[in-house]
């Protein structure tokens, strides 16, 4: 019998303890969806990227640039009152705001100075 499903009663294992994992897994679920909610849709189809990363340098956005965006805005971020993050050194994970790639890591963090006060300090 080919794509039949037995379920096997695990030894130890209660109902509650089911119900318990279920009950984080959902949780988990709700707080990934609320966390979604908060990043930045990205760059519209249509933008020039450049637009793109000063509009959001006008609303005091953290910006994230790849190797190939970063030396375009890298000599700008002081006027915008941007710091550079060496935190990290790989870099972090996430969508170019440039030109709006994926990376797992490799990407350069700036954060804006109205940030600064508020518990975060940059290297």
């Amino acid at each position: 019998m080919t794509g039949a499903t037995y379920r096997v009663p695990l030894i130890g294992v209660t109902q509650q303890m089911v119900d318990r994992a279920r009950a984080f897994f959902a949780s988990v679920a709700r707080q990934r969806t609320r966390l979604a909610s908060y990043v930045s849709p990205g760059r519209p189809i249509g933008t020039v990227a450049g637009t793109w990363v000063t509009d959001c340098a006008e609303i005091q956005q953290c910006i994230l640039l790849c190797s190939f965006c970063d030396h375009k805005f890298a000599p700008a971020h002081r006027r915008y009152g941007y710091h550079r993050d060496t935190k990290y050194s790989r870099g972090v994970g996430g969508d170019c705001d440039g030109c709006r790639s994926h990376r797992d890591d490799g990407l350069q963090l700036y954060v804006h100075e109205a940030y600064l006060g508020q518990g975060y300090t940059p290297r």
